[in-house]
């Protein structure tokens, strides 16, 4: 009996193992075959997809058909989120090139919008895909919830923050990980980290309705 228990766990690791590196293939592999500039976005957004059906409990979902519906689905629309999102980051570029040309001051006045510009952005990055796929909203309005559930959780954004910094220095130690574990471990995270921060945001509202 104990021997039956034990082998129907081992089998339930191998099939989740299974899934997830196959999921993290399909990410690699649309993504390539938008030549990275134009399939990341939309590779990333069905891979989330995918990440907060299991999440609902949704186990039995057509890995491959979700996937590719959803990449179809959301191509257009994911890269121009993609475009929205590489606007403040070029113009933050040139902000700090602009920078290291100025000294004293002017520098030091600079510096602190500059960089709390800069952690807004990434914060905003850490619940964009998990609200995007979850509530369905458009590109302005997904940017501005995301925002806004980073900001009403700052202790749950640093935990996710400090978890998305594990799983790329495990990638980047253990570089046979990358193409079977890299996109769906991050995933996992903050989708995890997003689906607990919308409940909980949820249940503020029910009480206080």
């Amino acid at each position: 009996m104990e021997f039956g228990k034990t082998s129907g766990i081992l089998f339930t690791i191998c099939e989740w193992i299974t899934r997830l590196a196959y999921v993290n293939l399909l990410w690699l592999l649309f993504s390539a075959a938008g030549m990275f500039v134009w399939g990341i976005m939309p590779s990333t957004v069905a891979l989330f997809t995918v990440v907060r059906k299991w999440l609902l409990k949704e186990t039995g979902i057509p890995v491959w058909n979700t996937f590719w519906k959803t990449y179809r689905k959301e191509f257009l629309r994911a890269n121009l989120l993609g475009l929205l999102l590489l606007i403040p980051a070029v113009l933050v570029a040139i902000d700090l090139m602009f920078l290291k040309t100025v000294a004293g001051p002017l520098q030091i006045a600079l510096f602190i919008p500059l960089w709390t510009l800069i952690l807004c952005y990434l914060l905003t990055l850490l619940f964009l895909f998990p609200v995007y796929v979850h509530y369905r909203a458009g590109m302005i309005d997904s940017i501005k919830y995301a925002l806004f559930h980073a900001v009403l959780n700052p202790h749950r954004s640093v935990i996710m923050l400090v978890a998305v910094a594990a799983v790329i220095f495990l990638n980047l130690y253990m570089t046979a990980l990358i193409p079977f574990f890299s996109g769906v471990m991050i995933a996992a995270v903050l989708m995890t980290g997003g689906y607990h921060s919308f409940n909980r945001i949820k249940g503020k509202t029910v009480t206080q309705t």
